[in-house]
């Protein structure tokens, strides 16, 4: 599986990158929505992980496209509350998942999401993320 991770603090990168070493899954991690959305068109991932508050702005546009994929599982985390609450009454799909970076389990969080998304497609990357 390919998950796609878009993130613009390089320490909260970092520690995603951390968090699925090891795992079977293809991690590409960018910093900008445009570098997200040409990897995106280029190859699309199985899985998108998406941070909304980036340096040149939010990555609002990029996620509004991604809805057109619907069989791209997507996971948006957050510290804004309400930018999250935003994105999943105005862009999101029934099969986002919101997660706000104010909980201190958000990391666990995105992967009990990820993990879960690779079970239920039988991807032999599951067992390698607990």
């Amino acid at each position: 599986m390919r998950i796609l991770v878009l993130e613009d603090n390089q320490f909260i990168a970092s520690i995603i990158v951390a968090s699925f070493k090891g795992s079977e899954s293809e991690l590409v991690i960018v910093n900008d929505q445009f570098e997200a959305e040409k990897q995106f068109i280029k190859d699309r991932p199985d899985i998108l992980i998406s941070d909304i508050h980036m340096e040149q702005g939010t990555s609002l546009e990029f996620l509004r496209m991604v809805s057109q994929y619907p069989d791209t599982k997507v996971v948006v985390f957050s510290s804004d509350f309400e930018r999250l609450m935003e994105v999943e009454e105005g862009i999101g799909l029934n099969n986002w998942s919101y997660i706000s970076k104010n909980n201190r389990k958000w990391l666990m969080l995105v992967k009990a999401e990820v993990s879960a998304y690779l079970n239920a497609n039988k991807s032999g990357a599951a067992s390698s993320m607990s």
